[in-house]
Formats: structure tokens, C-alpha cells, sequence
């Protein structure tokens, strides 16, 4: 895990928004990421506050499938509903268990699509 992918998210305001990611090394293998520390921060631009965080302690990383490389990302429409912005930018950090090296494997845009008419 070397190189950072780019990729642009896609929010709509008041709805859950979820998103897989499957990890292989370069050979295609599955990189079994058990144990491994997850995160994802979603910020209005580089170094101002958090508007998002997700891991899975707080339940935003749902770790069900590690052991086949695969890390499910999501943000319920109860935090949703409540976005102010029309665009911020996010990563994605791995943390290796023991050896705790550093991989940053994904990183974009964040688009919103405000609703006009949302639940609340």
C-alpha cells in the first residue's frame, strides 16, 4: 500500500451515504487488514477542523469483512442532514498493526448535494 488513490465522493444531504473499499496488493491478493487501525477525516480544506471523522470505534468503518480486504465506509443521514457546505476533501489512513506504518490509500474531493426538501 504506496501508491494514494483519487477519488471524488458524492454526499446527498439527508440520505446515508456508504462506500466499499477493496484492498489487494499489486500481485492481486487480498491484503488482510485484521487489525489494522482505520481512518477516514472529511475537512473543509488541509488542517481546518474535522467535519466528519469515521473509524471503527465510532462505528463510521465497519470492519465485518478485514480479513478479505475489504473496509466499509459510512455515514448515517442523521450527521448528513446537517452539512452546511457544498464541498470539503477527505483521506483515507491505514495504520498498520505493530509495525504502526502509515498508509494513506485514498483521498478526493467531498461533493454535496443539498436537498431541498430533507427529512429532520
Amino acid at each position: 500500500m504506496s501508491e494514494v488513490g483519487e477519488y471524488t465522493i458524492t454526499i446527498v444531504q439527508g440520505e446515508s451515504w456508504t462506500m466499499k473499499l477493496a484492498l489487494t496488493n499489486d500481485d492481486g491478493s487480498v491484503i488482510d487488514l485484521t487489525g489494522y487501525l482505520i481512518k477516514m477525516q472529511i475537512r473543509k480544506y488541509y488542517n481546518s477542523p474535522v467535519i466528519q471523522e469515521l473509524t471503527i470505534a465510532n462505528g463510521g468503518v465497519i470492519d465485518t469483512d478485514l480479513n478479505l480486504g475489504i473496509a466499509y465506509f459510512e455515514i448515517p443521514k442523521t450527521a448528513t442532514v446537517l452539512y452546511t457546505f457544498n464541498s470539503a476533501m477527505y483521506d483515507i489512513r491505514f495504520t498498520k498493526p505493530v509495525t504502526l506504518e502509515d498508509s494513506y490509500i485514498l483521498e478526493g474531493p467531498v461533493e454535496i448535494n443539498n436537498s431541498i426538501t430533507i427529512d429532520e
